[in-house]
């Protein structure tokens, strides 16, 4: 079994017996082992024989969720149980990158008000860099879609600015941001 934010997939070794198929698991009844399905009655361990597929569908629709999926290969077959969230993953995540793409933008403003003598990148390095001093060059590439080279070129700016500087090794170090941020 194996789960994830939108599904929860199950995984069972070997094939459907011959007359049960991906298209016709919802409607055919077929018992692998009668004698473990008549221990598992007898012991009220199920509710009905054969109840199995056609409770999953049920319980499936009226919880309003996507019908389960089957999906045979020859290593065996995989029920999905879908819970509906994608879409509001999706959508959430969506939020989020405005909501931060927003703040950053407003504090690009302030750092560019503050800071007359800094360039639109070299704010946003400073602004990331307060977000997190442990920033590496590749994040701020991907954050600010900026390439290496430009990021590592603002960077030096920065520090021959007194405005930025590394302390420790590229592995384990951390960015300082000096007094003079605020002056230059």
């Amino acid at each position: 079994m194996a789960m994830f934010d939108d599904r929860i997939e199950i995984f069972s070794p070997g094939k459907f017996p011959n007359v049960i198929s991906v298209d016709n698991i919802k409607d055919t009844r077929f018992a692998r082992n009668p004698k473990i399905c008549e221990v598992l009655n007898d012991f009220e361990i199920v509710r009905r024989l054969n109840e199995g597929v056609g409770r999953i569908y049920r319980e499936m629709d009226e919880a309003g969720l996507p019908a389960p999926e089957f999906k045979e290969t020859d290593g065996g077959v995989t029920l999905i149980l879908r819970n509906g969230m994608k879409g509001e993953l999706e959508s959430g995540k969506e939020k989020l990158q405005e909501k931060l793409q927003e703040r950053l933008q407003e504090r690009l403003q302030e750092k560019l008000q503050e800071n007359p003598r800094l360039n639109k990148t070299q704010a946003q390095i400073i602004d990331l860099i307060r977000e997190n001093n442990s920033i590496t060059y590749g994040e701020m590439v991907a954050r600010l879609s900026k390439s290496q080279e430009a990021i590592r070129k603002n960077i030096a700016t920065l520090k021959e600015m007194n405005v930025l500087r590394r302390v420790g090794p590229d592995k384990g170090g951390y960015w300082e941001i000096l007094d003079n941020a605020n002056n230059k």
